[in-house]
């Protein structure tokens, strides 16, 4: 089952298969495969289409905006439309049967002064991300309970047909990203250096807190992200991160892993630069996109950590079914004999990938992805 095949390549034992760790978010895929109208019945779809595609890793059934519930959903979009504004008036672009939340970063910033006088920790201000439900104000005792609870309601319906994470989206670099948006987080960095610092700090403390509840669960595996990279590269110099951002990771995971939880890092655009730094803070595997030289990286750490992704969403997009075997066949070369190495479209699979398309490329890993 997904479930043991994912917990022993986290822990780099050798499975039968390369395992999957897809984030699909198609409807008329979910549908084709399972037989069942995901708007209508959505968790019954979203839970029969994990244990038909029998993907190993699954990335969460309940975590906001987007979340699989009971209930029905609707059609949001009509035919060929990719965003709408809410009821709020703000734009939301489509993910899958539903939206992204709002993205719209530094919203009432106008000026440096207003970034450094931010107070993260006065009440109200921290807010979560992928369980609106959960107040990050809360002790760590009772963030652990809350979690717990949540983790263990996916991890239940789903049984051994797939492991689920924890997970905690804004570890350090987010939280400023997020809040003061970009123009006006690079502005600060630039021009109160000090200051600045201070704030992240700030933070820093809503984070550390978040991790040591989560350690306080049942997971097995814990999903952290921060996109620290465009596809050209780091947004600053390493040397900043390595001041300002790698510090900080090993205090958040180390309560994690003395309790050996498998920690591992997502992050977007080109990490190859920083791919040695997440993994002495700490990290046990890492997830990135088909910017990052994914040779390189199983080369150095295929027997040591667990990689997940380097398949690209705009091959399935565009591509026949030749360019799609060639992606597979590629990755496959380069992590069948890492046992750690998971199959993943890291930019995930959206709507708009032709149903047709996403099928050759789920048949491609079964066939090339056999270890007996």
């Amino acid at each position: 089952m997904g479930y043991d095949r994912a917990l022993k390549a986290i822990c780099l034992e050798k499975t039968d298969r390369i395992p999957c760790a897809e984030l699909v978010s198609n409807p008329d895929f979910e549908r084709h495969i399972t037989r069942i109208d995901p708007y209508h019945h959505p968790l019954k779809a979203r839970l029969k289409f994990i244990e038909t595609l029998d993907l190993d890793l699954t990335w969460g059934l309940f975590t906001g905006s987007s979340s699989v519930s009971n209930k029905p959903i609707g059609r949001l979009f009509t035919r060929g439309e990719s965003s709408i504004k809410d009821e709020a008036g703000d734009r939301v672009v489509r993910w899958g049967a539903g939206t992204t939340r709002r993205w719209n970063w530094g919203e009432g910033f106008t000026d440096i002064e207003q970034v450094l006088e931010y107070d993260p920790l006065a009440p109200g201000k921290a807010k979560s991300t992928f369980w609106p439900s959960v107040d990050l104000s809360w002790t760590v005792e009772e963030l652990a309970e809350q979690y717990n609870d949540l983790w263990h309601r996916e991890q239940d319906l789903l049984g051994r047909s797939s492991l689920v994470m924890g997970r905690f989206y804004r570890t350090l670099f987010m939280w400023p990203l997020m809040t003061f948006g970009w123009r006006m987080f690079m502005r600060a960095v630039l021009y109160e250096p000090r200051r600045f610092e201070k704030l992240l700090d700030k933070f820093a403390v809503i984070s550390e807190k978040v991790f040591k509840a989560w350690s306080l669960t049942d997971i097995r595996l814990m999903y952290t992200h921060d996109d620290l990279c465009t596809r050209q590269g780091p947004v600053f110099s390493p040397e900043w991160y390595r001041k300002h951002i790698f510090p900080w990771y090993r205090r958040f995971w180390a309560p994690l892993k003395k309790k050996g939880i498998k920690v591992f890092f997502v992050g977007d655009g080109n990490m190859d630069m920083l791919i040695d730094d997440v993994f002495e803070a700490g990290a046990d595997g890492i997830w990135f996109e088909p910017y990052t030289n994914l040779e390189k990286v199983l080369k150095k750490y295929g027997d040591k950590k667990f990689v997940i992704g380097n398949m690209d969403a705009r091959v399935l997009m565009f591509g026949g079914k030749k360019e799609i075997y060639e992606m597979v066949r590629r990755c496959t070369e380069l992590g069948k004999d890492c046992s750690g190495y998971f199959y993943c479209v890291s930019t995930h699979i959206p709507h708009n990938v032709p149903v047709e398309n996403i099928v050759t490329y789920f048949r491609a890993c079964r066939e090339l992805g056999k270890r007996q």
